[in-house]
């Protein structure tokens, strides 16, 4: 938000914040000290101590911001709010309160202005690939090694909080760069989710050379991760702030699994198969900043592609490819997306398949009949707890789940707008009935 001449969502800002601080810091000393609910302390400024009632202000006041101001995080407008509180509590004693505050506030909001507007360079360890380029970009990601220049060349020109060199990225470690508008707390946080979202891209185009996609025995597999419960093994987070600047590490809140000796291999040979599997299509998805609503339905079904391929339990995995389809089919709707309550796809899902793989009648016919002997088995496992799972069933699902996530990534372009998959899939549906067959191609 920039600043000068104050506009009228500013000065509407300025006159919400005015209330909420005002009752941060409304009642007693005593009442605070009594219940202090909350308490901190800020060199130069001294410490505050709120009761409940002041802290739900403060809570409301930050979560006020939070939609102000997207692109800082939670804890950052938290620790804004708390300094001018620390400012503010001698003039509240002293009776100018109400003009201490209309002097606050448009610090505060000043302050937040210069946080949003700084860029940060997030660097999160990933596990599972074995990165045989010097660095390789996928969407707003890139790969690269614990000793890359650019990485090298930033840590080596500043120093830690405490004024000590950072130490050195061990050179085996696969890094994943991301670049991002905003201040460090939200860069951390947001690259992370974006990072995981990318990693599950990679996995889903590399299904065909995973034999895990497939086998439940944890040696034959490779799995991507950002974050992983077992084993325990800390995710290292690195940022570089445009403010500053300064160096900081942490261990992320959930540790990544430990690479396996299996791993898959990125190499020049690699990208480009990569490319020929749609994988173009979803480095550009991944870069979109207003996402279509057939948008979102491909990227939940790749999702939840990549949990089915490094999922070990059969049954949770058939369950995964199968809600792949599920999803790939809702209503491309940005409304009816966001409705509750349980929605019927577009299409049944044995016919959506065939619309997209099958090209003949007949091969349709065969398409729909095989995904819907294939959801007898979705049924069982969600319905009956049912655990066997047959092998041919399960690659059979898989690839269909993939080629038709494939089908819908080249094609993407065509459906920009609300409802254009769903026109698209009708028209299949009842557009040739009146062609014969050798005419039904496949657009």
């Amino acid at each position: 938000m920039p600043n000068g001449a104050i506009t009228q969502d500013r000065q509407k800002h300025l006159n919400a914040l005015a209330g909420m601080l005002r009752g941060a810091l409304s009642d007693s000393p005593d009442v605070a000290r009594q219940e202090s609910a909350r308490e901190f302390y800020f060199a130069g400024l001294g410490s505050v101590t709120l009761s409940h009632a002041e802290v739900e202000k403060i809570e409301e006041a930050a979560e006020y911001l939070r939609k102000v101001y997207p692109r800082i995080g939670r804890k950052s407008i938290l620790d804004e709010i708390q300094k001018v509180c620390c400012r503010l509590i001698p003039q509240m004693t002293s009776g100018s309160g109400t003009a201490a505050i209309a002097h606050e506030v448009p610090k505060l909001l000043g302050s937040l202005d210069v946080l949003e507007s700084q860029t940060t360079t997030v660097y999160v360890q990933v596990a599972g690939i074995d990165l045989k380029l010097e660095e390789w970009s996928f969407g707003p990601a890139k790969f690269m090694h614990g000793n890359h220049p650019e990485l090298e060349g930033e840590r080596s020109q500043i120093r830690t909080l405490d004024g000590m060199e950072p130490s050195p990225l061990d050179p085996a470690t696969v890094v994943v760069q991301m670049k991002l508008a905003g201040e460090t707390d939200f860069a951390k946080h947001y690259a992370g989710e974006r990072i995981q979202k990318v990693l599950d891209c990679v996995q889903f185009l590399s299904l065909h050379e995973n034999r895990g996609s497939w086998d439940a025995k944890d040696l034959t597999h490779f799995g991507l991760f950002r974050s992983e419960p077992i084993p325990m093994v800390p995710s290292m987070v690195w940022s570089y702030s445009s403010k500053g600047p300064t160096w900081t590490s942490w261990h992320d809140h959930s540790p990544i699994l430990c690479d396996g000796l299996v791993k898959c291999v990125v190499d020049a040979n690699m990208v480009k198969e990569f490319s020929k599997r749609g994988g173009d299509s979803l480095a550009q998805l991944l870069m979109e900043t207003n996402p279509s609503a057939f948008d979102d339905s491909l990227m939940t079904s790749v999702n939840w592609i990549a949990n089915g391929i490094r999922e070990r339990d059969l049954a949770r995995k058939y369950l995964s490819y199968f809600i792949a389809l599920e999803a790939l089919f809702i209503k491309d709707n940005k409304e009816t997306r966001q409705a509750d309550g349980h929605q019927s796809p577009i299409v049944p899902i044995g016919e959506g398949v065939a619309f997209l793989l099958g090209k003949s009648i007949d091969s349709r016919r065969s398409i729909k009949h095989r995904i819907d002997e294939l959801a007898g088995t979705r049924h069982k496992i969600v319905h009956r707890g049912f655990t066997a799972i047959d092998r041919a069933d399960l690659i059979s699902l898989g690839n269909y789940s993939w080629n038709a996530c494939w089908q819908c990534a080249t094609k993407r372009n065509l459906f920009n707008n609300d409802n254009s998959f769903h026109h698209w899939l009708l028209e299949r549906k009842f557009g040739n009935a009146d062609l014969p067959e050798s005419c039904d191609q496949e657009s």
